[in-house]
């Protein structure tokens, strides 16, 4: 799967990303590396994203449509699930991430095209994809839980309904302030929510995917 990506080189993001910093020097740079992404990318018909997310049963016009721009870049993962742009690295898909008033960027993730369980952001700033959801009252429309998936590519393949837990410290302070329970794949993914984001959130809080029950402590 690795080859069927590696002609998707886009090295340009860093020297994008440099040239609006020293131009906007003041400006937030979840916003500039947006730009930069936006900037240095064929982001609407790459037909190699397009084929990704066929493969992988992803509505593309959805996608687009919420979360562009969406590109494939080669990027390189370090340490506390942060990414850099290399062009060495491994092909991964990337996209913006936002506040939780769905608007102002404030980061980037990228997942690994081979693997998409491995994901990282660019800035280390940001702790939910979706965040804008956990205060939005039609999101819990019936008392129904909000879903939480373990991936960014399970959020695209929701149709980006639900949220991603980038960072377990960083999405406490926006969990807080949820307006209703949680939603987790499955008895595991229900643990390791509670255990990782205590106190923000308790077994009480996070239901399980299929089950009546709710996720033990």
């Amino acid at each position: 799967m690795m080859n069927t990506f590696a002609s998707a080189l886009t090295p340009a993001f860093a020297a994008e990303y440099a040239s609006l910093t020293d131009e906007y020097p003041n400006a937030p740079p979840g916003k500039l590396a947006a730009l930069a992404l936006y900037e240095a990318s064929e982001v609407t018909d790459d037909p190699t994203v397009a084929t990704y997310f066929h493969r992988h049963s992803v509505d593309i016009k959805t996608a687009l449509n919420l979360a562009e721009p969406i590109c494939l870049h080669r990027v390189r993962f370090g340490w506390r699930n942060i990414f850099s742009f290399a062009i060495d690295g491994e092909p991964a898909l990337v996209l913006t991430v936002h506040d939780v008033d769905a608007e102002t960027e404030v980061d980037l993730v990228a997942w690994s095209a081979s693997n998409p369980s491995k994901f990282g952001t660019f800035l280390g700033t940001s702790g939910l994809l979706g965040a804008d959801q956990i205060i939005n009252t039609a999101s819990f429309f019936g008392n129904r839980p909000l879903a939480v998936h373990r991936t960014p590519l399970g959020w695209l393949q929701a149709g980006c309904n639900g949220i991603v837990i980038l960072s377990a410290s960083k999405a406490r302070v926006t969990l807080v302030r949820r307006l209703g329970p949680l939603l987790a794949e499955d008895i595991r993914h229900a643990e390791a929510i509670v255990r990782q984001c205590a106190p923000a959130l308790s077994s009480d809080d996070v239901f399980i995917a299929g089950d009546t029950g709710r996720a033990a402590a």
